[in-house]
């Protein structure tokens, strides 16, 4: 506890009154403490002093000659004579500091100051044991290491995930030209059907009058029927590239999907990281003060409510 020391009472001084010495100031610690002060008073002696005063440089007068006995005569003065006086007194602080630890729930490790020590402001007064807070900072910091971990899988996983979007949307991509290009050959297929059938009416009608032989007529036929199955393949052939186009358009919502999950397991891997890293700070926080105990002010240490391990 540290303390600002003031007197109980004052007195004047004067050649019969004890003067009453005024504590510094400062902070001090003190519980009903008597203090032994010692104190110089200076007093003044009067020396005997003669009716008739001698000139300094006169000298001494002989008395009438024959006498046995001499006399010297000389100048009264003043002097000091210093005096030095051991009483018992008290002092009462004017500000009282109470001092604790800012963590709660640590033991002291060591104490630095005595009763009665003086102290400055910011100096070292005890030592606390913060092997807790320590293993608590530990625990924070590993927690930190794997939060900054996760953050850094999940942004992994994000850019697989935009990956997969890019290769559907390839996928469809070609599914869209496949498509295209069947669409493409079964307008020249129905286009050569469209001319064999014509032909083979023809032929037919030539048949009938004799024009042509039945060999030319079947051969018009079979050409007819070769242009028919090649339409139906190419028709055949469209419906299967449009399953491809309706299954890659499935596989990009789905990927697209996943960049939605993914970014969302980004930022809660950031916020994982941002509070875990709060929590460090905080700790840290708490281990500068459960190191060390410092003087708040300039003062006097008067107790010690508290020991060491």
């Amino acid at each position: 506890m540290l303390s600002e020391p003031t007197p109980n009472s004052s007195q004047e001084n004067s050649p019969s009154t004890l003067p009453h010495r005024t504590a510094p100031r400062g902070l001090g610690v003190l519980v009903g403490l008597g203090i032994g002060i010692t104190m110089t008073l200076g007093g003044m002696t009067l020396m005997a002093r003669s009716d008739k005063q001698a000139p300094a440089s006169s000298p001494p007068e002989k008395i009438a000659k024959g006498s046995q006995q001499s006399v010297s005569v000389a100048t009264a003065q003043w002097m000091p004579m210093a005096q030095t006086f051991s009483v018992q007194g008290s002092v009462e602080a004017r500000n009282w500091v109470s001092i604790i630890p800012k963590a709660a729930g640590v033991q002291i490790k060591s104490i630095s100051v005595q009763e009665g020590q003086s102290v400055q402001k910011g100096e070292v007064i005890a030592v606390l044991d913060n092997a807790v807070q320590r293993d608590q900072l530990n625990q924070a910091t590993a927690q930190v290491d794997s939060a900054q971990a996760q953050q850094t899988a999940a942004q992994t996983q994000l850019n697989s995930t935009k990956a997969q979007v890019l290769g559907a949307q390839a996928q469809l991509s070609s599914a869209e030209s496949a498509v295209a290009q069947q669409q493409a050959r079964l307008a020249q297929q129905q286009a050569t059907l469209s001319e064999a059938q014509s032909n083979r009416r023809r032929y037919v009608t030539l048949a009938q009058q004799g024009a042509i032989s039945t060999q030319e007529l079947e051969s018009r036929k079979t050409a007819a029927a070769t242009a028919q199955a090649g339409v139906n393949v190419s028709q055949s052939d469209i419906g299967s590239a449009n399953a491809g186009v309706r299954n890659a358009i499935a596989q990009v919502a789905q990927a697209n999907a996943a960049v939605n999950n993914a970014r969302a397991g980004v930022r809660q891997a950031q916020a994982n990281v941002q509070n875990a890293i709060a929590r460090q700070q905080e700790l840290e926080t708490q281990l500068d003060q459960a190191s060390l105990v410092l003087a708040p002010a300039s003062g006097i240490i008067t107790k010690k409510n508290a020991a060491s391990r």
